[in-house]
């Protein structure tokens, strides 16, 4: 099986994606410009592995982001400051 190792700095620039799956990627890791330029409005790290996810790099996604899911990760808190809508 093949798996992500990086998700590089702009990889989805000019992107819209209804939903972006990163599901099942162990120990991905995810810079704080992966997201620039992506609007999507869910964001899925299931089994991920992660431990922590920068808040830059989740506001970089212009608040069209409404869902994270995060099963099978052991992120404990998410700093994130949202605009209400």
């Amino acid at each position: 099986m093949l798996t992500m190792k990086a998700i590089e700095p702009r990889t989805f620039d000019g992107l819209t994606l209804q939903h972006l799956f990163v599901n099942g990627n162990r120990n991905v890791r995810i810079d704080d410009e992966s997201f620039v330029g992506l609007a999507t409005t869910g964001l899925y790290l299931h089994d991920c592995s992660l431990r922590y996810i920068s808040p830059e790099s989740i506001v970089r996604l212009n608040f069209t982001l409404r869902y994270i899911c995060s099963i099978k990760c052991s992120i404990r808190v998410f700093a994130i400051f949202c605009r209400p809508y």
